[in-house]
């Protein structure tokens, strides 16, 4: 008898889905994250739903506790259903009311993290909400299996590709992991009064430096990507609020690195004024570019960008001659991986070749 019940505890022990009782008498589906021994607390689960959505709690300082929905969207639902091990992810705003703490409020997810806690927040316990608005997921249920061909892969992006973002899905600009404060993704306006644009540049989404306290004064957000080739980095700013810091995009390396471009103050007059271009030329054999914006004085210094875009340079290696239909000599340049009979044609289709 002893070892039948050591083996139902075991059993107990490692199932993923459990039934527990909340301190209203009712009872909800709870779906964790799996964990790497038994005596290990999981990090996230969903609540009150099935096991594919529900209320999304998280694991800290030895408690569960909710999310709150400010700025909740696909982007940080996607991550949950990640780290669940689940695919897909939408947000949803109902599955219940949880109890006990609010654990994390204004999540901004790029979409790419592998765990919730990895994205910008306002910090553990710090929100202005009720349990009336905790955060849900539904995540992808997994389709029945079929026969089918692998399709062909799609060609992956070229480095220089990489490097564009509108912030509207996931991308590759990530937060580094040297202890500097996180840019937060969102539309519409900024939160706080008086600071930061009325809307994106281009489509509905943008990322945001958050200068309400604690973040300021002088506190550093970074975004940082590698980048391979020398060409020309643009993107879109928006700088409006009283006590804005500065924004600079940086090389890395060398200490604190090579600055490449830099504006402090504030640009804009108001939340709805344009915002600003920004190019910046990048040196042959770069290897790490960081976007670097700096709160100022108060809270009033949100500092928002969209549209980054990276065009590689052109480095002229070699030429072709040809006459045009004038008679006159035309010089064509061309890259080492171009070959003459490329070089003759594109001579032709650009400048009338003969």
């Amino acid at each position: 008898m002893w070892c039948l019940a050591r083996i139902c505890q075991l059993l107990i022990l490692h199932t993923p889905q459990v039934t527990m009782t909340t301190p209203s008498n009712s009872t909800e589906t709870v779906t964790t994250t799996a964990t790497a021994t038994s005596t290990q607390a999981p990090s996230i689960r969903l609540a009150g739903g099935t096991t594919f959505s529900g209320r999304v709690e998280v694991y800290h300082d030895g408690a569960w506790g909710t999310v709150c929905d400010d700025s909740w969207d696909s982007a940080d639902a996607q991550v949950v259903c990640r780290q669940l091990g689940m695919s897909g992810g939408m947000a949803r705003q109902r599955f219940g009311d949880g109890y006990g703490i609010i654990w994390m409020d204004n999540v901004g997810c790029f979409g790419s993290e592998s765990f919730l806690q990895s994205c910008s927040f306002s910090g553990w316990g710090s929100h202005n909400c009720f349990h009336s608005e905790d955060a849900g997921v539904t995540c992808l249920e997994p389709p029945t299996p079929s026969p089918t061909p692998s399709p062909t892969p799609m060609p992956a992006p070229s480095p220089a590709q990489a490097l564009n973002c509108d912030f509207e899905t996931s991308c590759s600009w990530t937060n580094p992991s040297f202890g500097k404060l996180a840019w937060t993704r969102r539309s519409l306006q900024t939160p706080s009064d008086s600071t930061g644009p009325m809307s994106a540049q281009g489509g509905a989404y943008y990322l945001y430096t958050e200068a309400s306290s604690p973040n300021y004064p002088w506190k550093e957000f970074v975004i940082e990507h590698s980048v391979s080739t020398a060409g020309t980095l643009s993107f879109w700013y928006h700088m409006y609020g009283s006590h804005v810091g500065s924004l600079a995009v940086v090389l890395a390396g060398g200490g604190s690195g090579t600055v490449l471009w830099n504006v402090s103050g504030q640009h804009q007059t108001s939340s709805s004024a344009s915002w600003r271009e920004a190019s910046i030329s990048i040196p042959e054999g770069s290897s790490l570019l960081r976007v670097v914006g700096t709160s100022g004085n108060g809270y009033m210094g949100d500092i928002a960008i969209d549209e980054i875009t990276f065009t590689e340079a052109f480095t002229d290696v070699g030429v072709g001659r040809c006459v045009d239909a004038s008679g006159a000599e035309v010089v064509h340049y061309y890259k080492p991986s171009t070959t003459s009979a490329t070089c003759r044609q594109t001579c032709q289709t650009t400048h009338g070749c003969v």
